[in-house]
């Protein structure tokens, strides 16, 4: 939902990302968040790893 109660429009964004894994257990992930409207931000850099135990 939108936080501004003023703007009938909800926030619209397209994610996308990728995943390598280094070893078996480890992983490196990147992505990118762009925003189709007004309400959304417009362009985010996301990034993340993952440990499995």
């Amino acid at each position: 939902r939108n936080p501004d109660k003023e703007l009938t429009s909800h926030p619209a964004f397209v994610l996308g990302g990728l995943i390598y894994s280094i070893t078996e257990n480890f992983d490196i992930d990147t992505g990118v968040k762009a925003g189709l409207n007004k309400p959304e931000t417009d362009l985010t850099f996301l990034a993340g790893m993952a440990v499995r135990y």
